[in-house]
């Protein structure tokens, strides 16, 4: 993984603080929201970071939608038109 931080609230520190937030039942429950969402942000970056990479490796559409349980359809429509190599 490269050294990307994601500027609205990335950073490792601040995601385990959103996931603990999250994970507390007592927080309040837009507080959890507006964790749940950091994560998903960060998550689905981070997915493009490493689709981006394994293309860079060579691996081919069919091994990525192979790992991320989704058809080479879907997984080349989902990623391929976002300026990721191949």
């Amino acid at each position: 993984m490269s050294g990307h931080v994601d500027k609205r609230g990335g950073g490792g520190a601040q995601l385990v603080r959103h996931a603990r937030v999250l994970g507390d039942s007592a927080a309040p429950v837009l507080d959890r929201l507006r964790a749940n969402a950091q994560l998903t942000r960060a998550a689905a970056a981070l997915e493009r970071e490493l689709v981006a990479s394994a293309r860079l490796e060579g691996a081919t559409w069919q091994q990525i939608a192979d790992a991320l349980g989704m058809s080479r359809q879907s997984a080349q429509q989902r990623f391929g038109r976002r300026g990721i190599a191949g």
